[in-house]
């Protein structure tokens, strides 16, 4: 198991896996309250980043060990997965890392425009 917390939500009873990763102005079971009734039909999984909720605290966020402790989240899958703001990163970087085992990969308000900052609409 990753040394950080989850929050699990299933009265599905055999759903489909879904994981939640958060930004950074709160955490998991938190930001995602209102997707609370999806865990009728999915098992739904919310990961607390590190120095976030109840999982361990640490002086500044790294995008790299939060993938890595979602990668362990993950598994061998298959889930569906979902990031916000600089959870999108962290859900970037672990798909990547498994595609094999994410079925599909959903960015909500994704902060990730240092990829980018060469594009004109994105540099100003």
């Amino acid at each position: 198991m990753p040394e950080i917390n989850v929050t699990v939500w299933d009265e599905s009873a055999a759903g489909e896996r879904a994981v939640f990763v958060h930004g950074s102005t709160t955490w998991g079971d938190s930001a995602f309250a209102r997707q609370r009734p999806l865990a009728a039909a999915f098992r739904l999984e919310l990961v607390d980043r590190r120095g976030y909720g109840g999982s361990p605290d640490v002086d500044h966020s790294d995008a790299t060990v939060d993938a890595e402790d979602l990668l362990e989240v993950v598994g061998g899958g298959p889930v569906h997965l979902v990031g916000h703001s600089y959870g999108t990163v962290v859900a970037l970087l672990t798909a990547g890392a498994a595609a094999g085992a994410v079925r599909s990969l959903t960015l909500i308000e994704p902060s990730c425009y240092r990829a980018v900052t060469d594009d004109p609409v994105v540099g100003h």
